[in-house]
């Protein structure tokens, strides 16, 4: 049968939460890129490598988080411009 699916206020508020907690770990990941960015141009290579390694063990819990709740991680959503 195809139309409109009907969500119970408990999945609506679950798929919420999973969304938000989502987009706190990229604001994250892109705040952390950028302080690594911040120190690098200031040849501050020890705390660029600190954000670095930071970055990368986030972005990799992100991606198995995102995996665990059936969610696709876009690459885009964690790129610092």
């Amino acid at each position: 049968v195809y139309g409109p699916q009907q969500y119970s206020d408990k999945d609506v508020a679950k798929e919420r939460h999973i969304d938000q907690q989502m987009r706190e770990m990229e604001r994250e990941i892109r705040k952390i890129k950028t302080k690594e960015i911040l120190y690098s141009k200031m040849g501050d290579m020890k705390n660029a490598e600190k954000c670095h390694n930071e970055w990368k063990a986030l972005f990799e819990h992100y991606k198995k988080f995102c995996e665990e709740n059936g969610y696709s991680f876009y690459l885009y959503r964690v790129n610092v411009v």
